[in-house]
């Protein structure tokens, strides 16, 4: 199982659980909504305050916990791939033996190192993009700084590192 089918699991799993555990808690609200009230009010208030409740319930696990579920991983309809995936993908975008990973402004000895800086590059244009306010998606921002287009060296080929490392993080 790749990581990208790990991380789908568990985040199915999560949502499943979140599911629950606020369908738990509106079966509390809506017992003591209807419980607290004399018989009289609760025809008017026992519907509105259960409705009330769940609204507010529900924004709570949404403010809290990001539109996808889970923390941290809140994106206009993005899967949030691991680090470790991005930098398999972008050693599979950048074929070249001579410059793995793409890495040409430090020398690195041998695929293990260059895996690492990558990695790091990685590791801190995540902190930009989240900094920035993340305003497009991840791979994106990133190919701005590490694979820009119209660069000096840059033969043309740059324009299609976003496509291929977005290909390699959906099929591996």
């Amino acid at each position: 199982m790749t990581t990208a089918e790990e991380y789908l699991l568990t985040k199915k799993k999560w949502n499943d659980l979140e599911r629950a555990r606020i369908r738990q808690m509106l079966k509390i609200a809506f017992k003591h909504a209807h419980e607290a009230q004399p018989r009289f009010i609760q025809s008017a208030l026992g519907v509105l305050i259960p409705i009330a409740l769940c609204g507010l319930l529900i924004l709570l696990a949404v403010g809290a916990r990001g539109c996808e579920g889970e923390p941290g991983t809140a994106q206009a309809g993005e899967i949030e791939y691991s680090n470790e995936a991005i930098v398999t993908a972008i050693g599979k975008a950048e074929i070249s033996k001579k410059f793995p990973y793409g890495i040409k402004s430090i020398k690195c000895a041998g695929e293990k190192a260059c895996r690492q800086i990558c990695l790091n590059s990685v590791v801190n244009a995540k902190k930009r993009w989240e900094k920035a306010g993340k305003p497009e998606d991840f791979v994106s921002f990133m190919s701005k700084r590490y694979c820009p287009i119209n660069a000096n060296a840059e033969n043309g080929s740059n324009k299609f590192w976003v496509k291929n490392v977005k290909f390699f993080l959906k099929n591996g």
